[in-house]
């Protein structure tokens, strides 16, 4: 049986640049949607529908750059690029209009901005575009239908304000500006992360490890084992399926890496440590799909260790390891966020195991 085929071959002629600047073309519509807006109302939903259609131009640009990735630096800033302008547009469209006061406009107007400088600016110091934070592209977009659709409401019952004298797309501005300092802070955050892998690789610290580790997973559908080989990546240390370990006596640690099924980890993993007592020290990190209950069920899932060997685990860690599509193409990600979290796991547990010991 033959696979559908892909957006990217369905619609060849469509090219990911083109999107960016259609979506540009679209926001400036936006922009001038909200300057007649408090002077007539439906122009606001038809910037909400605008706003939709926006979205939806990115996802598809998104899916395209994820079949057909730009490789170069240039083509890259070529794509992007209009998506920031597309941004500022719609900031501007807003803040020019009746219905939000110059200052709570340049707020967010410089907060788009900073969030912008905050993503490329770890391109620009050699390391991935950051992509992190609770205010990416398609959730401000969202914030300001939000708010929309409440001044829409507001202006149709003949009022102006939402609260204390300020109205709803002023409070999108203001929201804008708090979730956006979080955004690029998360940012930074990620940038000095990328900083502290590319120095323990530059500096050759796993070198100075002096313990016998390894690394022990069971694995379902392949991402546990991509977080176990990350791990691996950064101790430069042996790597094993549970099954094909016969003991682990001669061990100073093992990091034991496994899905979590039932609020407890596989049932290879607790059959092989109820076999083998003799663990000197170990970790352990789990992976999980429900972003909610699977964080919350980890941290059982770690109690569950601590019954099982009998001791606390030199270090702990979780992430959520599969991901649905839609997510893999959000921001144009293409690699797992959680790898670079995985790898920094390493050098904690070697850390902690030294300070243990």
């Amino acid at each position: 049986m033959e696979k559908p085929l892909t957006f990217a071959q369905r619609f060849k002629y469509v090219t990911a640049d083109g999107l960016s600047y259609l979506a540009v073309i679209i926001t400036i519509g936006t922009a001038f949607c909200y300057y007649f807006g408090s002077q007539t109302p439906s122009f606001l939903l038809w910037a909400v529908a605008l706003i939709l259609v926006r979205i939806a131009l990115n996802k598809i640009d998104g899916d395209i750059t994820f079949e057909k990735p730009v490789s170069s630096m240039k083509g890259k800033i070529i794509n992007v690029l209009p998506d920031q302008y597309a941004d500022l547009i719609l900031m501007i469209g807003i803040g020019t209009s009746s219905l939000c006061r110059p200052v709570f406009s340049l707020m967010g107007i410089a907060t788009v901005a900073l969030i912008s400088y905050s993503g490329m600016l770890g391109k620009a110091l050699g390391f991935d575009w950051q992509n992190q934070g609770p205010l990416r592209k398609t959730e401000r977009l969202v914030l300001v239908v939000l708010f929309t659709l409440v001044q829409y409401f507001l202006l149709i019952d003949g009022m102006h304000a939402l609260l204390l004298g300020i109205t709803a797309m002023e409070w999108s501005m203001v929201l804008v500006v708090l979730l956006g300092q979080l955004t690029v802070f998360d940012r930074l955050v990620g940038i000095s992360k990328e900083n502290a892998k590319l120095e323990w690789l530059k500096n050759e610290k796993y070198k100075n490890i002096t313990q016998k580790i390894l690394i022990a997973y069971d694995s379902e559908t392949g991402n546990t084992e991509r977080v176990a080989e990350e791990i691996s990546n950064c101790l430069k240390v042996g790597i094993r399926k549970i099954d094909d370990i016969t003991g682990v006596k001669s061990y100073d640690l093992v990091i034991f890496g496994s899905r979590e099924s039932g609020r407890r980890p596989s049932s290879k993993i607790i059959d092989f440590i109820q076999k083998h007592q003799d663990i000197k020290e170990y970790a352990v990190f789990i992976t999980y799909k429900n972003r909610f209950w699977g964080a919350i069920h980890t941290r059982m899932c770690f109690s569950y260790f601590k019954k099982l060997v009998g001791k606390n685990p030199v270090a702990v860690f979780s992430c959520k390891a599969a991901y649905e599509k839609d997510e893999l193409y959000r921001e144009h990600l293409h690699e797992d966020p959680n790898l670079l979290n995985a790898f920094l796991f390493g050098i904690k547990v070697v850390q902690d195991l030294s300070n243990r010991i």
